[in-house]
């Protein structure tokens, strides 16, 4: 499913596209959790960077993590998902392995509801800070027949679940 995600996104993003995924972007973070902790993984189905010529060139890469949703995992299995993307931003781990400050995590879903659940549950899961780093979307939101969909307002974020939508790529004046 990965790879049906992969060639949409490629055919439908930016020409100054770099694309992983396997095992070398897999990795865990530890979390703290009811007075103990533990590791949660970190397992990508996919990374890609996107280049953005409009911004400064030190603020004009732009790293994502893809979660390709089949709606087979669990909600609260899914907000394991979410919170360990979170710590290892937030505990610098993201930093150490890939020499960038932040990424996002770009949640691609086979419907729009399942997309909006999965947004509110992060909203209800991580702080706020967090929540302009995660994105959802339905994959009927884009195609190959209109790729430039995907650069347009179709994401889901936890801070608005007000029916606002975001876009892949804010403009360089929106902070990200």
């Amino acid at each position: 499913m990965a790879h049906f995600y992969r060639a949409k996104l490629l055919t439908c993003i930016a020409e100054k596209t770099a694309w992983k995924e396997g095992q070398e972007l897999f990795d865990s973070v530890s979390v703290q959790e009811k007075g103990s902790r533990r590791r949660l993984p970190v397992r990508p189905d996919g990374f890609f960077i996107l280049q953005d010529t409009e911004r400064p060139p030190d603020k004009n890469i732009l790293p994502f993590f893809l979660e390709a949703d089949r709606s087979t995992t669990t909600h609260t299995r899914f907000m394991e998902k979410v919170t360990a993307y979170w710590e290892y931003l937030n505990q610098g781990l993201y930093t150490k392995k890939y020499n960038r400050k932040f990424f996002r995590v770009v949640t691609i879903t086979l419907t729009d509801e399942r997309a909006a659940n999965l947004a509110a549950d992060a909203r209800a899961t991580l702080p706020a800070p967090a929540h302009r780093f995660f994105l959802f979307s339905s994959v009927k939101r884009f195609s190959l027949e209109t790729p430039q969909a995907i650069l347009g307002d179709i994401f889901v974020t936890p801070r608005d679940l007000d029916g606002h939508r975001a876009r892949l790529v804010p403009p360089p004046s929106v902070p990200q």
